[in-house]
């Protein structure tokens, strides 16, 4: 699957999965409301625009449930759901369908405060390169969403201020928890020379 693709489906279709007990039509309840904006990046982790999305948070007896979308009304398609079930909370996340692992988490210290963030990983065994890492936290919900197939940050998401430190922090982490840069090799200047001749006598 490519990566235009792969965004698509995941930004614009209507996830009509969602959570099992949303499947349910169990009553979730309207915990928390606000803007999010999601940072979009090169290759080169530099950032290119900001989209603007609506972050609901609902929950029940049984799970809390994270919703972004991109206008603030109810019955606006959702870009981005996430599950968490209370009974499982630091094993599985719920996204796109698919019950993702949890593989790593990390505490970050942000103004003397410890924030605990979750690594989960989405994969589907039926597409390509749609492999992403969701870096998560219970209290915030998706700090950043990375894809393993092109290499590339789908996006940061900051909600507040402990969220951008977050994604700071992420960008500039050298302990493997969130993947480098790629580094890009300098062509040679020997082979920058053999390619022009080409080209000039190619024309």
């Amino acid at each position: 699957m490519t990566k235009l693709k792969f965004i698509y489906i995941i930004a614009f279709s209507s996830l009509l999965i969602g959570c099992e007990y949303f499947q349910d039509k169990r009553i979730y309840t309207l915990e928390k409301s606000q803007t999010a904006k999601i940072v979009r990046y090169d290759f080169d982790y530099k950032p290119t625009k900001t989209d603007i999305s609506f972050l609901e948070i609902r929950s029940n007896k049984d799970s809390i449930q994270f919703t972004y979308k991109v206008k603030e009304d109810f019955k606006d398609s959702a870009i981005f759901e996430f599950c968490k079930y209370y009974y499982n909370r630091d094993t599985i996340l719920y996204f796109q369908g698919k019950f993702c692992p949890l593989i790593d988490t990390k505490e970050f210290t942000i103004n003397e405060k410890k924030i605990k963030l979750k690594k989960y990983y989405y994969d589907d065994e039926l597409s390509y390169d749609e492999e992403t890492t969701i870096y998560f936290n219970d209290s915030i919900g998706i700090v950043n969403l990375y894809n393993d197939g092109w290499m590339s940050i789908i996006g940061a998401f900051e909600t507040g201020y402990c969220s951008m430190k977050l994604n700071e922090k992420l960008l500039n982490d050298t302990t493997g928890f969130y993947p480098r840069k790629p580094e890009h090799p300098a062509i040679p200047e020997s082979s920058i020379k053999e390619i022009l001749k080409v080209l000039e006598k190619e024309n």
